[in-house]
């Protein structure tokens, strides 16, 4: 008889997911990647506007979650075995219990208490002019300019009929009713809008998030307007000049002598005329008969990208409208709706009537949406991120072995063995970082054997290998829906769940050569699990946004196919263990192992250390 008792740590920081070495946070094994789009969770990747719990930021927010994982343990064993076949065979039992302390420990700060909107509407101060007639301004007024991003107000409605906040219809953009643009009229190619605009867009060349420095490859797009006639926007604007094109239209300002981050406001009541023409050579040209235009920063940069224009006389040339715009209809391309910001008009300081009108929708709107992200998941899906730590039994092995003694330097083995779920835990629902004691309560059959040889007094070589079916059980699983991305994160749901795994070790044993009471062991590990094989007894479910209003059921297909994605692992790992021979009764031992190469396994460094006492 032989008891032994092994204490160990282990834990993982990162994932491998595709074959190799690389990694990636452990959270993209979690839920298919590091960083999504919370949309990403439901149906088609989209939230449907019709659900009575819609939220806006459930459609915007993009989310980083970061975990790592711990484990401390101990595994308690024991073997019995008995001789037969004069002494060359030996059958017995083998038993490991197991005590575990798993912890998921959340790593990203992300508050409950910051402010959903602070990535889509931007506040900051800089001065409008206070209009005096004449060609030069002298007055101007500090205000508190805000840039809405176009993507968080297309996700917004007007009314309580849901009808969108932006709209392009009839050849007109509103935002919230108020048109910016409209009746627009073709020339030199290009369209034109007729009226004077009282908010118009402005475009970040490389993303949603407006630059805080001038930086001319991550350029701000505005509304350029000059103080007097014949002011030329040369070479020097383009190297980046101070203001260059992001001068404040109507600021009686030369664009040269304004900073152009400050570009956040124009003035709808400035009635400097001019024109521009040939903007490929940047030059702005005198032309008092024409109104006001709104010419993109970046075109100034040769950018094929432009915004709305507020004249239908100006001639503009050059310039690819197709990359902004739907060719042959103002309608905003919707991958570049989250670059584009929305900034209002001004006139004596003050916003003009329909911007007013305008900012005071956005605040309305806004205010009827009072959960982040966060508190919404916990509200609507009793689903939250939070470290979690669990301590108790785990799974049990039992396993009845045949031993046979072919020579002094040959041994094999042949084991059959049963896994059995005293390791609670098959609820994978509320949250992803829920710590489990076992295999999810699931029943193994193990099989499997052992070959040695010992070719020298000072080494032997051992190979151990076993195949395990894990039987078909109940597990509480997350919904993954038809066009989703994201696993994890859904209503729960029941679901039948079965996979197998194989294990090769492969070892040298060399033993000191004045004794054999002190040796070291180097092996390698090899671990293969097939998919998850996800049965989920419900064929559709209801996201989180809810059924309509009126009951009419928004309820979508479940896909099993996305749950069991990235669920088929590999692992490769080192290993290695000294062991002492106190006395022919005693024995101590420690070592450790290292994951280094895998694929959809998490990777982890592992040490242990015990004893084992023969009777």
């Amino acid at each position: 008889l032989d008891i032994y008792a092994l204490a160990h740590r282990r834990e993982a920081h990162k994932a491998f997911l595709k074959h190799g070495t690389d990694t990636q946070p452990l959270t993209a094994l979690i839920f298919n990647k590091a960083d999504f789009p919370l949309n990403q969770i439901f149906p088609n990747s989209q939230v449907n506007p019709a659900g009575e719990f819609y939220n806006p930021f459930m459609d915007l927010m993009t989310i980083k979650p970061r975990a790592t994982y711990y484990e401390w343990g101990m595994n308690l064993g024991a073997r019995l075995e008995y001789p037969v076949y004069k002494n060359r065979g030996r059958i017995g039992l083998r038993m490991n219990i197991p005590f575990r302390s798993i912890e998921m420990e959340r790593e990203d700060i992300t508050s409950q208490v910051d402010d959903p909107t602070q990535d889509y509407i931007l506040t900051r101060v800089t001065k409008v002019g206070n209009f005096v007639a004449g060609p030069k301004y002298e007055n101007s007024v500090d205000v508190y300019a805000k840039a809405y991003n176009i993507n968080f107000i297309s996700k917004l409605f007007q009314d309580p009929s849901r009808n969108p906040a932006l709209q392009f219809a009839n050849q007109s953009v509103k935002v919230f009713g108020v048109e910016i643009a409209k009746d627009f009229n073709t020339n030199e190619g290009q369209f034109l809008s007729t009226i004077k605009p009282v908010a118009g867009v402005i475009f970040n060349e490389s993303g949603k998030t407006v630059p805080n420095e001038p930086n001319f490859t991550d350029a701000l797009w505005g509304y350029v307007a000059a103080n007097a006639a014949g002011i030329a926007i040369g070479n020097d604007i383009a190297s980046g000049a101070n203001g260059g094109y992001g001068a404040r239209a109507g600021s009686g300002t030369s664009p040269l002598s304004v900073d152009k981050r400050y570009n956040w406001a124009f003035d709808a009541g400035d009635d400097v005329k001019k024109a521009a023409d040939s903007l490929k050579s940047r030059q702005i040209t005198n032309n008092f008969s024409a109104p006001l235009a709104a010419v993109p920063a970046t075109e100034i940069m040769n950018a094929p990208n432009i915004a709305f224009f507020s004249n239908d006389n100006d001639t503009i040339t050059n310039v690819d409208y197709s990359s902004w715009m739907d060719a042959g209809y103002p309608t905003l391309m919707p991958e570049e709706l989250e670059k584009s910001w929305l900034v209002l008009g001004y006139n004596n300081g003050n916003l003009v009537p329909g911007a007013k009108t305008i900012a005071d929708a956005i605040d309305n709107a806004v205010a009827l949406y009072d959960e982040d992200p966060y508190e919404w998941l916990l509200n609507k899906g009793d689903y939250e991120f939070e470290t979690q730590t669990r301590t108790g039994l785990g799974d049990i092995d039992l396993d009845l072995f045949y031993e046979h003694i072919f020579s002094d330097e040959w041994i094999a083995e042949l084991m059959v063995g049963v896994r059995f779920p005293t390791g609670s835990g098959d609820d994978y629902t509320e949250n992803p970082y829920k710590a489990h004691l076992g295999n999810g309560e699931h029943f193994e059959i193990k099989l499997g054997g052992m070959g040695a040889w010992k070719p020298l007094d000072w080494m032997n070589l051992k190979l151990d290998t076993y195949v395990s079916f894990v039987l078909e059980g109940n597990e509480k699983r997350c919904a993954a829906f038809e066009g989703a991305q994201i696993k994890n994160m859904g209503p729960r749901v029941d679901a039948d769940v079965d996979w197998t795994y194989f294990v090769l070790r492969l070892d040298s044993t060399l033993f000191h050569p004045k004794t054999n009471d002190i040796s070291a062991t180097v092996g390698y590990e090899f671990y293969y699990k097939t998919k998850d094989n996800i049965h989920f007894k419900d064929r559709t479910i209801t996201p989180w946004y809810g059924d309509k209003t009126d009951g009419t059921s928004l309820a979508a297909t479940i896909n099993s196919g996305l749950a069991e994605k990235n669920t088929e692992s590999i692992a490769h790992k080192l290993r290695g263990e000294v062991r002492i021979q106190i006395n022919e009764w005693f024995e101590l031992v420690g070592g450790g192992a290292f994951t280094f190469a895998g694929q959809n396994i998490q990777r982890e460094l592992d040490a242990h250390g015990g004893f084992s006492v023969r009777f």
